[in-house]
């Protein structure tokens, strides 16, 4: 399996934790998968490496998190007996 993706520099860093580079897997489909995130770091040695999370995107679903749920569930009848 080979898995191809591409990183864009981050220009407006909001924050020191923003991303250095951010970008995409998609899959056959053109269909947004997994966002990717990146950090430039140095380690000990004074050497350059990236450190990478891959978070999952639900499909159908928008990228950021909604406050709204998904389901709202009917009133229940307070005169039941349980």
């Amino acid at each position: 399996m080979q898995i191809r993706f591409y990183l864009n520099r981050n220009a407006k860093k909001n924050s020191e934790k923003s991303p250095d580079y951010w970008g995409y897997i998609k899959d056959e489909n053109g269909e947004k998968r997994q966002k990717v995130s990146a950090w430039g770091k140095k380690n000990d040695k004074g050497e350059v490496y990236l450190s990478v999370v891959i978070d999952d995107i639900q499909s159908g679903c928008s990228e950021k998190p909604n406050s709204q749920p998904a389901f709202d569930f009917p009133k229940q009848d307070d005169d039941l007996p349980f």
